[in-house]
């Protein structure tokens, strides 16, 4: 005979119901074949004609031993009541509370009910039975069913059928009990084994989301703007992460999802927002529940979720970003998924092996970003509008008549959380602008970057994301162990992003809300105070930040205060109002208006022109500083004149008949003279350069001699002046001059090999490097194609390695060249040890290469004009 069903046990997630929060037990059944199973596989009583079934009965106490109890927390008993209430014949419940201070703190509240019936509304039921019949078939008022009992002196109401059970507004205050047992049709008494009971606490109120308001910003200067629209970024902490080891001070009811979701999900329909950008949204929840109920409310969602789920609750699960934009405000146009994953495969793919594993290891974090080109179905200056003026102008539409297209970029993302890896924090959020930064590059568009970057404002992350680049001293730069940090200039972008809430602390609002909102702002950063708030950490995580060439800030939701979200007994978030542990920031944008007037918006070929009529003006003003900054130098005076001087025994070299030979004998002669003026510098430089040679590095012999034999020449090359000058006779000349070009020659002569050496370190860099760029192209093609996220990395790897093998490229130029005008220079110290070849009369020819004046006149010539271009400002060596 088979045996019958048997109830194992039946708990709930929690035991303190709220109202409008569904209570749904677990339940453990036998089966009559001996499996164990949950109830939800088992037929509910008179569902089908299963001879087994579980019956499920929910009852609600109508006289409590203890009394009335407070309204909003009814595990404490009431000992004030609201007169005001009873006036307007209110629901006795709701007028009780359990102080003056519990009364005071939630007046906003509480008044509402006044208001209400004021205006002849009936109380909200919306969370009763309307939404869950509880297996009666109708939403009645279930006291009138006449079906009590009394039970050790405690009488119940049955309230449900139905295996759960939705709490409303008249159960608030009571208690709920739960009862199941087997249910056999085919046996005498049907019920079948031991009835297992669940009492619960006091229903608790429905939850009551904070309220915050909107705070205007005047910007600091006056634009022309138009068409508002706001932009919520929410960090909602999925239920995989709330759990109570992390966060023990807030009771288990508060952190259960069931409740969390009902308080979540009004807080996110008061703000209203047109664009909301929320991180930890878990993949079943949002497919389950949010994308449902924000869909009913108007939204389109677009979900990133991770890529790694894990089991949880009979389900795998992980979270994500999610992207809700109202429908009637925006259509999608484009959509980008970012797996910084497979960012990290692409960068470890170009590791030596040996480094690759621990590259994996450090860089896979699953995180991930959702960026969506939004369309406004209402171009904001498709009317002219704009208010007149210059806005009129901004307004007009495009070439053609047709309104310009208003695109809008959104980028929403969760970064990294590991306070111990920084380096992967910068790593991801640089990687996500250099996304962005080709977005930008394919149209002129707004940006948002919204979401949770788990870095300070103080970090090196909030520094790239608002000014552009890195500190170069950033103590973060420090831990860097696989060098993707490096070089500190790379860490950088080229987006005119600003943080929203900064530009609260430099508007000049000065009314009573602006500047309550000014004092939750950090005083030194212009960010919030906190938008995360634990028993352990509180700062600042979450940012909103804009384009502030194209939008301009208009208003900011109002920022808590730490009273608000902190008590004695719940020193975080989340707790029973604030249902995640970080706080939604939200802000209104408007459009600014295009500069150039109608121009700009017709594209025409009048700004073309302006446009490279600028471009020339700003070359010119940039050679011109260039010249400026090359003739205040040392050295650029002294290649100025070197090049006139052998210009002028060129001249000497080369003229035929004689002519202007004194002109220029006497021009050569002076310019020789100047430039005695400058060896005392150029000896100082010298001897500074010598003692800043490190002794351990494989060239430093020929660094110090090369170094010593020019301090050699400059040093005796400055008594060459005081020959010229009649204070050392001119007899002592020919020795100084063979001393001098001794010592040139010398130090030429380290510098030729040094030059030499060094030249074949940049070849072999330039190759390595082009074959490293290779084997990466190779690898991504044998790869198969990824998501934006690994193209872009791609990319961006792909250009920093062009760009430092174009680098190398010009280093190893100007090096040649640095060659050439070394051994233009030895050739020249050569032939002044020989004799002194400035001392030839001129028309004498002396025979051999090294007295050749024309050469040795067109080697100081080509020595003169290489020293410019290396010290003409931008080259460098």
């Amino acid at each position: 005979m088979q045996s019958p069903l048997h109830i194992l046990s039946a708990r709930l997630q929690s035991e303190t119901p709220v109202c409008g929060v569904n209570l749904e037990p677990y339940i453990l059944v036998r089966r009559a074949d001996g499996t164990t199973v949950s109830a939800e596989e088992v037929p509910q009583e008179g569902t089908t004609d299963s001879r087994f079934s579980v019956k499920c009965r929910w009852y609600r106490s109508v006289i409590t031993k203890t009394g009335q109890v407070c309204w909003v927390h009814p595990e404490r008993d009431a000992c004030i009541q609201c007169i005001l209430c009873l006036r307007c014949k209110a629901d006795t419940k709701r007028s009780y509370h359990c102080s003056p201070e519990c009364l005071r703190e939630h007046w906003n509240f509480h008044n509402d009910f006044h208001t209400q019936l004021r205006n002849g509304d009936s109380m909200d039921r919306s969370n009763s039975t309307a939404n869950n019949n509880n297996g009666y078939g109708s939403s009645m008022d279930l006291r009138h069913t006449g079906y009590t009992y009394s039970n050790s002196g405690e009488a119940w109401v049955e309230v449900g059928r139905t295996r759960t059970f939705v709490p409303g507004p008249d159960d608030v205050g009571c208690i709920i009990k739960f009862e199941c047992t087997a249910h056999d049709v085919a046996s005498a008494y049907q019920d079948v084994g031991k009835t297992f009971s669940i009492v619960t606490a006091r229903v608790r109120p429905a939850p009551n989301p904070p309220r915050r308001s909107l705070v205007p910003i005047t910007p600091p200067h006056a634009s022309v703007t138009k068409g508002a629209f706001t932009v919520l970024s929410y960090n909602l902490l999925a239920d995989l992460y709330a759990t109570t080891e992390m966060f023990g001070y807030c009771p288990s009811w508060a952190l259960a999802w069931p409740y969390r979701r009902l308080n979540l999900l009004k807080e996110l329909l008061a703000y209203n927002a047109d664009v909301l950008c929320l991180q930890e949204v878990q993949s079943n929840h949002f497919t389950e529940f949010l994308a449902p109920e924000m869909a009913k409310a108007g939204y389109t969602a677009i979900y990133k979720k991770k890529t790694t789920e894990l089991y949880t609750r009979n389900a795998y699960a992980i979270d994500g970003c999610a992207t809700f934009f109202r429908r009637d405000k925006f259509s999608l146009v484009k959509k980008y998924e970012v797996e910084f994953n497979k960012a990290a495969l692409s960068l470890a793919e170009a590791l030596p092996p040996e480094q690759k594993k621990a590259a994996l290891h450090r860089l896979l974090k699953d995180n991930v970003a959702l960026i969506a080109v939004l369309e406004a179905l209402e171009p904001p200056f498709a009317d002219g509008g704009g208010g007149g003026g210059a806005a009129g102008a901004a307004a007009t539409p495009a070439a053609g008549g047709a309104p310009r297209r208003q695109l809008v970029c959104v980028a929403n993302t969760h970064i990294h959380s590991n306070p111990e890896l920084n380096d992967v924090k910068l790593w991801q959020v640089h990687t996500l602008l250099k996304g962005l930064e080709k977005i930008a590059a394919s149209a002129d568009i707004p940006m948002l970057v919204a979401g949770d970057f788990n870095a300070t404002p103080v970090s090196a992350a909030h520094s790239l994301l608002v000014e552009g680049a890195v500190p170069p001293l950033s103590p973060e730069l420090l831990n860097d162990p696989l060098g993707i940090l490096k070089p500190v200039n790379k860490l950088s972008h080229r987006l005119p992003l600003a943080s929203a809430y900064q530009t609260v602390a430099a508007s000049p609002d000065d009314d009573h809300a602006s500047q309550r909102q000014k004092r939750r702002l950090d005083a030194t950063t212009g960010e919030p105070r906190f938008t995360n708030i634990t028993r352990d950490f509180k700062g600042t995580l979450d940012y909103i930040l804009y384009s502030k060439d194209s939008l301009v800030p208009s208003a900011a939701l109002e920022l808590p205060d730490e009273t608000e979200v902190r008590s004695k007994s719940q020193p975080g978030l989340p707790n029973d109002q604030w249902s995640s542990d970080h706080v939604a920031l939200m802000v209104e944008f408007q459009y600014r208006a295009p500069a150039g007037g109608a121009s700009a918006a017709a594209g025409g070929d009048d700004l073309e022109l302006q446009v490279v009529i600028m471009s020339f003006r700003r070359e010119k003003a940039d050679t011109l500083d260039r010249t400026v900054a090359f003739l205040a130098k040392r050295d650029g005076i002294d290649k100025t004149l070197k090049i006139l001087r052998y210009a002028a025994k060129l001249g000497l070299a080369t003229s035929l008949e004689g002519k202007y030979t004194k002109e220029l004998s006497n021009f050569e002669s002076s310019i020789g003279t100047s430039r005695k003026a400058y060896r005392l510098g150029k000896f100082l430089q010298n001897i500074s350069a010598a003692r800043k040679v490190q002794t351990q590095h494989s060239h430093a012999l020929l660094e110090l001699v090369a170094n010593a034999g020019e301090c050699i020449y400059y040093f005796v090359d400055q008594f060459q002046w005081l020959v010229k000058a009649g204070i050392i006779p001119a007899r002592f000349g020919p020795q100084l001059t063979r001393v001098s070009a001794s010592g040139e020659l010398l130090g030429y002569s380290a510098s030729v090999i040094l030059a030499i050496l060094r030249l074949h370190y940049l070849l072999e860099r330039e190759v390595a490097l082009i074959a490293e760029l290779q084997r990466r192209r190779r690898a991504r093609a044998a790869y198969g194609s990824a998501s934006i996220s690994a193209s872009g990395e791609d990319d961006e790897k792909d250009d920093a390695l062009l760009s430092e093998i174009r680098q190398l490229r010009a280093r190893r130029a100007l090096r040649t060249l640095g060659l050439a005008q070394d051994l233009a220079d030895a050739l020249l110290a050569l032939a002044d040890l020989r004799g002194d070849s400035s001392s030839t009369a001129a028309g004498e020819r002396r025979s051999g290469v090294l007295n050749n004046r024309a050469l040795l006149a067109i080697a100081g010539l080509l020595s003169g004009c290489i020293g410019a271009y290396k010290n003409w400002p931008g080259n460098v060596v």
